[in-house]
């Protein structure tokens, strides 16, 4: 159990692209290329020099656990919890790598009430995942959420510039809040200067603290858009482009898709999501994993492949078609998106392009 825990708590540092300065990105980067020794250092430097950043208790604790030094990690996570207050993805782990430590020192019950702190909060799908999976693990069953039943949220309605916000309760959060808003505005004036949408009408986002009161309500799980409509219901803590590419990509350069692909789709919005992992390694990890071979397997099956899998590669694929196509047949690519559209799009170079595709993700 221990490798394969490691395992999901290397990858969460590798894919949050979260950070907020550049010590914490490096203080990242060190940990997600296992170079502990570093990262014991350079968080113990970040300590003093951003004393205010909860980050360096997270990652020096999460050390601590991948070398199996449970007794040390607890006191680092509970000052990462104690600093972050539950406000950001860093409580996320913090909880779950807690419930990690406390079941590896025999204390189940304090293991699995942080476990089940860290599923609750929802902090990010990773987090939520690597919590349940421990709970997995020991046989722990995790039981439904009992909600009143008038559990409607209400909404508190903020405006931006670009973007009316709908905020299920803002309790407790209001800087997170107004971080929220500004990210999301610069996030839309970066993203619209590549695609130059005039929206039919105000973008609108309602944002979630509670995945599974959404699901109840919505009956279908965050997050999703609706390009046509303009609008996209999102958990607080999902990537800031994402949804957002959805739409502005829908209605990029003045005319509406010509054709839909859930693989390009998915791609174009992972693509542009303004996270700042790697997507490409991302992708060749997914891909050995899952014995994929050949990119054209999931693009023909789109419908079938599981999102941890099309996700990521369909993200990888549209950055390899940015980089290696013209503006203009890129362009055309994300407004036709299905195979057959995109063969008349890079005629004679299609095949040799997937070809290349492969080989960049270690497919032969």
């Amino acid at each position: 159990m221990k490798s394969i825990l490691c395992s999901i708590l290397l990858l969460l540092f590798n894919i949050i692209g979260f950070c907020q300065s550049e010590g914490e990105k490096e203080l990242s980067r060190l940990f997600s290329q296992k170079m502990y020794e570093a990262a014991l250092i350079a968080s113990g430097k970040m300590m003093s020099t951003e004393p205010t950043s909860a980050l360096p208790y997270g990652v020096r604790g999460g050390v601590y656990v991948a070398i199996s030094k449970y007794d040390s990690a607890v006191r680092f996570l509970q000052k990462a919890v104690q600093m972050d207050n539950d406000t950001t993805y860093i409580s996320g782990w913090a909880h779950a790598n807690l419930g990690l430590a406390y079941i590896q020192l025999g204390n189940r019950d304090k293991g699995v009430a942080e476990l089940t702190r860290a599923i609750n909060l929802g902090m990010t799908n990773n987090s939520v995942n690597f919590a349940t999976r421990i709970l997995d693990s020991i046989g722990y069953d995790i039981p439904e959420k009992e909600y009143e039943k008038d559990y409607l949220p209400t909404w508190v309605l903020m405006e931006g510039k670009n973007i009316t916000y709908n905020f299920q309760d803002t309790a407790g959060i209001t800087s997170a809040v107004y971080r929220f808003i500004k990210e999301h505005e610069e996030g839309y004036d970066s993203l619209n200067k590549i695609f130059e949408a005039k929206l039919p009408r105000k973008m609108i986002l309602y944002i979630w603290n509670d995945k599974e009161i959404a699901k109840k309500i919505l009956h279908t799980r965050l997050g999703f858009a609706r390009p046509k409509q303009c609008f996209s219901h999102l958990h607080r803590h999902q990537t800031v482009g994402h949804e957002m590419t959805h739409i502005l990509s829908y209605w990029a350069w003045g005319t509406e898709p010509g054709g839909y692909s859930r693989f390009i789709n998915e791609g174009i919005a992972g693509f542009y999501d303004l996270g700042t992992y790697d997507r490409l390694a991302y992708a060749r990890r997914i891909i050995e994993q899952n014995g994929v071979r050949d990119v054209m397997d999931i693009w023909r099956n789109e419908k079938k492949i599981k999102e941890k899998i099309l996700y990521p590669v369909s993200a990888a694929f549209v950055a390899f078609l940015h980089d290696n196509t013209t503006t203009e047949h890129f362009h055309s690519i994300v407004k036709g998106q299905t195979i057959d559209n995109v063969k008349i799009i890079l005629g004679s170079r299609f095949h040799s392009l997937i070809t290349e595709f492969n080989q960049s993700m270690g497919i032969k």
